[in-house]
């Protein structure tokens, strides 16, 4: 997962969770964006904002009930665009943090080798930008 922070069009740009501080924060209800921002969280430092979507998150980021919007990638992107938000919201082109994803087989039912070959397969289509079309494919969305 790559960790960015969305922010209305014309604001500064997150490029650390350092700058969260001061603002109100967006993010999914429950969600954790690494150790850092867990860090920051319990030590008060960061004021957040919870509430149960992107989308949601994304509408109170274009109304002004948020400062900042920090989420995986693509998962924050899918909103702008389904919302048709993609001139008022900006994508931050600074990672925040990089968390590993983890799928969960039962052992005794999964191939090891079929777990080699979806993660190899997993690293092309993102390498190749596939794995945005796919997704907003499945929204019924142009990429």
């Amino acid at each position: 997962e790559r960790v960015v922070a969305f922010v209305a069009k014309g604001k500064s740009e997150i490029r650390s969770f350092r700058d969260l501080k001061g603002k109100v924060v967006g993010s999914n209800r429950g969600w954790s964006h690494g150790a850092d921002w867990d860090r920051m969280v319990q030590a008060k430092e960061i004021v957040v904002d919870e509430a149960d979507s992107a989308t949601a998150n994304i509408q109170r980021l274009k109304a002004g009930r948020i400062d900042v919007y920090v989420t995986v990638q693509e998962d924050g992107e899918l909103a702008v665009a389904s919302l048709g938000f993609r001139e008022h919201i900006v994508t931050g082109s600074v990672t925040l943090a990089q968390n590993s994803t983890h799928l969960i087989f039962s052992k005794s039912k999964v191939d090891p080798s079929l777990l080699k070959k979806l993660d190899e397969s997993i690293l092309t289509l993102r390498k190749t930008g596939r794995i945005r079309e796919i997704a907003a494919s499945a929204q019924g969305l142009k990429p």
